[in-house]
């Protein structure tokens, strides 16, 4: 199926708990811990795993797991197009304009009584 052919209701949903992880991922977990969670998806694209500081493309599921220097979970991305909607709170981070994401991220922070940053690719973030 074309990304463009996907309904919202057809990709996971996944909520993120700032510090602690996306979806069924958790950060410290190893590589093996992560294709389990995924239901024993593949990395089909991988670096520097084994050694740590390296990453896995789960192709089939549109994340992409990248591994600190001991090789544990440090951080998910998420494919806009193909991997899961994910939502912090109220807030649906995926499929929707950037404008509008960044306003409610404001909104958000300035309730948590926190300040939003930008970071190197342009995108909002908001002190955990």
């Amino acid at each position: 199926m074309r990304w463009w052919d996907r309904k919202p209701g057809q990709r996971a949903q996944w909520k993120l708990e700032p510090l602690v992880g996306v979806g069924p991922l958790r950060f410290g977990m190893n590589p093996d811990e992560v294709a389990s969670a995924l239901d024993g998806a593949i990395a089909h694209i991988s670096q520097g795993l084994g050694e740590g500081m390296g990453w896995g493309h789960y192709t089939d599921r549109g994340v992409t797991a990248v591994y600190g220097k001991d090789n544990n979970l440090v951080a998910v991305a998420v494919d806009a197009m193909d991997g899961p909607l994910v939502r912090l709170g109220d807030i649906d981070l995926i499929a929707r304009p950037p404008s509008q994401v960044r306003v409610e991220l404001q909104q958000l922070a300035f309730r948590e009584n926190v300040s939003v940053r930008v970071n190197w690719s342009g995108d909002p973030e908001i002190e955990a």
